[in-house]
């Protein structure tokens, strides 16, 4: 029985799931709170004429990293998790 090629599946399986996961830990590691809240704030504002400083930022609860309340033209909860995407949030904003 010949474990060359087996072996050589296995070790470039290795090394595609060992380069996933730097890329997507580098990623999370280098997320900057003050950009995420900036640009989540901004997109907010472009959307219903308010201004950016009306929202304000806490730390969330579980999977929601962030929680950004936006107060203005058009009250808005916003849910950003620790990879920077938006999450849903119940209509009590936890």
């Amino acid at each position: 029985m010949r474990r060359g090629p087996v072996v050589v599946v296995l070790v470039a399986l290795a090394a595609t799931a060992l380069g996933l996961g730097l890329v997507l830990g580098l990623r999370a590691v280098r997320l900057d709170e003050g950009a995420v809240i900036a640009l989540h704030a901004e997109r907010w504002a472009e959307e219903t004429g308010g201004r950016a400083e009306q929202c304000v930022a806490v730390p969330g609860q579980g999977r929601v990293w962030l929680r950004i309340t936006c107060d203005g033209p058009e009250r808005r909860v916003i849910g950003v998790s620790r990879l920077g995407f938006e999450i849903d949030l119940p209509e009590a904003g936890i």
